[in-house]
């Protein structure tokens, strides 16, 4: 009656129990294996991308006038939103007496880290906790690529 699909395994069949009173079920193995990869990301091992974030932030200024002397393009890929609070179409400019793009050209990175940590702690997987962030890149350096096909701006 054992070899039927739902019903329950005779008592007896030693290669369904795990010992002390636990029944194995199929899946079992690989559930426990997601946990433990989990368990090992506590808040002190995933924290490195926002202490990365944090030390980027400080050299944001430079690394911002390096890559953009280096092509225009990756400036676009790595600071999309500083370039985007800069264009005049969305009229951000001159709010916060114009250190606006200053201030998230500071805080692009420090909130990237937190996001990657956040994302990292609750999937704990590296895939998983870049995906968002290089697609959200994307999505910016793609509006920047329309908005300077619509209106070029010399800066």
């Amino acid at each position: 009656m054992s070899d039927l699909r739902g019903s329950t395994p005779p008592a007896e069949d030693s290669t369904r129990h795990a010992g002390s009173g636990k029944v194995l079920h199929p899946f079992d193995h690989e559930e426990d294996a997601g946990e433990r990869w989990r368990s090992r990301h506590r808040f002190s091992t995933a924290i490195w991308p926002f202490l990365i974030g944090i030390t980027l932030s400080i050299f944001a200024l430079d690394l911002s006038s390096l890559v953009s002397d280096l092509n225009p393009w990756i400036a676009r890929l790595v600071f999309p939103f500083e370039l985007l609070v800069e264009r005049p179409e969305f009229g951000l400019r001159w709010y916060l007496g114009g250190y606006l793009p200053l201030i998230v050209l500071f805080l692009q990175f420090p909130l990237e880290g937190l996001w990657v940590t956040l994302n990292l702690r609750q999937r704990g997987r590296m895939s998983f906790a870049f995906a968002p962030l290089i697609f959200l890149h994307l999505v910016g350096a793609f509006v920047l690529f329309l908005l300077v096909q619509a209106h070029p701006v010399k800066y």
